[in-house]
């Protein structure tokens, strides 16, 4: 409940009091259906087109921190290090300016669709700035996040989206993800796909 009310808070500050109202409306008075995908880090990534000026890196939350005094109106997905308590991103940057960012999560941090197997993680909290979208930035750093977790001797990354958010979906497409099934929420009724590994 309480990663609620800060996510909230995040929510009001990035998009304002009737934003944060449909993002509770939607999250947890409806019922909701998603899509949940697999990819096996062994498997090799598809070719990916990049422009010279993005540049995607692991960053540390004390950048982080110092990304949002500078830019203050950033997205909600901005935050989730302080209301999911996460710790492992990965910002996306076209020139100077951080454009996307994409959080990484680990066995016992908090999945909220997933429980991990100490050998597999999950990509979460995802956004892109709606003026820089188009410029494969999800992929690009799904491509740096699964190089990054083969060199930590990963074997699987999971993602999950609503089944409805059709630009997520073709995004996921791009990085040859597998569907491994659906899971409804409702409310605070949100069980997790548990691995077998």
């Amino acid at each position: 409940m309480f990663s609620i009310i800060k996510k909230g808070i995040a929510t009001i500050r990035s998009k304002g009091i009737k934003e944060t109202f449909y993002w509770f409306y939607f999250g947890y008075l409806k019922v909701n259906k998603f899509f949940l995908f697999r990819r096996e880090l062994d498997h090799p990534f598809p070719e990916v087109p990049k422009r010279d000026d993005i540049i995607i890196k692991q960053i540390s939350l004390q950048e982080l921190r110092e990304i949002r005094q500078n830019y203050p109106k950033l997205p909600e997905e901005f935050f989730c290090d302080i209301f999911e308590g996460s710790k492992t991103c990965f910002v996306g940057f076209v020139g100077e300016k951080a454009v996307h960012i994409m959080w990484v999560f680990f066995a016992n941090e908090g999945s909220r669709f997933f429980d991990l197997g100490e050998k597999e993680a999950e990509i979460n909290y995802i956004v892109t700035l709606p003026e820089f979208r188009g410029l494969n930035l999800y992929p690009l750093t799904v491509k740096v996040v699964s190089d990054w977790l083969i060199n930590n001797h990963y074997k699987r990354l999971y993602v999950v989206s609503h089944g409805t958010n059709i630009n997520a979906l073709k995004s996921i497409a791009k990085c040859e993800f597998n569907k491994i099934g659906e899971i409804t929420h409702f409310g605070f009724w949100r069980p997790k796909w548990k691995s077998d590994l």
